[in-house]
């Protein structure tokens, strides 16, 4: 067709050829170089033969051939090229995409998964019979379950994101956790004696164990306690029992040794 129209309005004689350059043009972007090259091939046959009918006289050496078709070649490879590199581009562009897509999907997914994982880790925190404490290097408080806020008489509002030296009563608390983090070493059934708000002493069992990072370098420490004043309570009782015991024992032994004598004197009073 385009040689048609070049042919009728005698467009070899003028620059009308370029609209060869629309053909070939089309032909890389849709096929590329493979494809390009015998689309520039006929095109040249063709617009060669058509100058030749027009002009029987015309030599291959002519700037109309010798210019003109060797141009048809060079802009079939630079479109060729234009059109596989713009591929090329759209290509990794769409698998950017495709990619990014992939990684957003990934990164909900893991999200999702933290949180749920955040979650179940709570529950195990809150179903605890004893109190737990964790904090950072610098004494941060980071974790505070249930049991502890009963057991020390504080909320998480108080102590979460706070430096445990700063909180009142748990100056102790903080004694023993530093010694784990700087000697790397669990503590294990220690004890300590630490004040609520109310001014009151409560003696707290406790251990303590270092915690390490990806690194393994010691980031914090989390401590597990139990309130023990019911089992203080307890051993009191049980001394006090045991002193009763021994004083009733000391008062049927002396019963005992007071009864002796007693018997003798009345079986000598019977004989007289």
């Amino acid at each position: 067709t385009i040689s048609l129209v070049v042919y009728i309005v005698q467009g070899f004689e003028t620059d009308f050829y370029i609209v060869y350059f629309l053909v070939i043009f089309a032909a890389s972007v849709s096929q590329g170089i493979i494809g390009s090259i015998p689309i520039a091939a006929v095109a040249s046959i063709i617009y060669a033969w058509l100058m030749y009918r027009s002009n029987p006289e015309i030599s291959f050496f002519s700037s109309q051939i010798l210019l003109r078709i060797p141009l048809l070649f060079t802009m079939t490879l630079i479109c060729s090229y234009w059109s596989a590199a713009t591929r090329h581009e759209l290509k990794k562009k769409e698998d950017l995409e495709r990619f990014s897509h992939k990684l957003e999907r990934e990164i909900d997914v893991i999200a999702a998964a933290e949180i749920e994982l955040r979650r179940y880790h709570e529950k195990i925190l809150n179903s605890v019979p004893s109190g737990v404490i964790a904090t950072r290097k610098d004494g941060i408080i980071t974790t505070l379950n249930p049991e502890a806020e009963r057991v020390l008489c504080l909320g998480k509002d108080e102590v979460i994101g706070h430096n445990i030296k700063d909180i009142p009563g748990l100056s102790a608390f903080w004694k023993k956790m530093e010694q784990a983090i700087n000697s790397g070493i669990t503590v294990k059934r220690d004890e300590v004696l630490v004040k609520n708000k109310e001014n009151k002493t409560t003696p707290i069992g406790i251990s303590i164990s270092p915690i390490s990072d990806i690194k393994d370098k010691f980031s914090g420490c989390v401590a597990i306690f139990k309130d023990l004043s019911e089992i203080r309570s307890l051993e009191e009782k049980l001394r006090q029992a045991e002193k009763l015991s021994y004083l009733g024992k000391m008062a049927s032994w002396v019963a005992h040794e007071i009864r002796n004598p007693l018997t003798a004197i009345d079986g000598f009073a019977q004989l007289l």
